[in-house]
């Protein structure tokens, strides 16, 4: 019976040290049931196809509520939401504020992706070159980055960097 309690203390304890990088992260966060309150009405907007009503829902959560911890997620939404509509260059804006704001290593690799996909879409080639050639530097080891990058320097006509 004593060994399972020991057992159960460290567990616990275990669990506790696991968790506190985590609570640390939400820290620096504020949490708002006013802006929870709003993300909800864009996300309702989004689903129903209000589009415009769904974007200035989200600028107005980011606007008002720029540290709170579902502003994030909004910015990354506002970010499809907008591609969705093809407003490419405001799409490309917002991915790189969720890039550089946001904590979430996990939202950050998707908003590279999308943001990569996006200047290939919209053929900006060099734009999209100068910015796999920084992340690459940064993580050299990343196949999925080498891959872009030969495929952005192949459509712009430089087919040796390719190789």
């Amino acid at each position: 019976m004593r060994k399972f309690f020991k057992q159960a203390i460290s567990a616990l304890l275990i669990g506790f040290v696991c968790l506190m990088p985590i609570k640390r992260s939400f820290a620096a966060k504020t949490y708002s049931q006013d802006a929870s309150i709003l993300y909800s009405e864009a996300v309702r907007a989004y689903r129903t196809r209000h589009f415009n009503l769904a974007k200035e829902c989200f600028y107005k959560l980011i606007e008002q509520y720029p540290n709170d911890r579902v502003t994030d997620i909004a910015r990354s939404n506002l970010a499809v939401l907008l591609r969705d509509l093809k407003e490419y260059d405001k799409a490309i804006e917002v991915y790189k504020e969720v890039i550089e704001k946001t904590s979430d290593e996990g939202e950050k690799i998707n908003a590279k992706l999308q943001l990569v996909d996006i200047l290939y879409t919209i053929h900006r080639y060099r734009e999209g070159i100068e910015l796999l050639e920084d992340w690459a530097k940064k993580d050299p080891q990343n196949v999925g980055l080498a891959r872009k990058l030969a495929q952005f320097y192949l459509q712009s006509g430089n087919k040796d960097e390719a190789w």
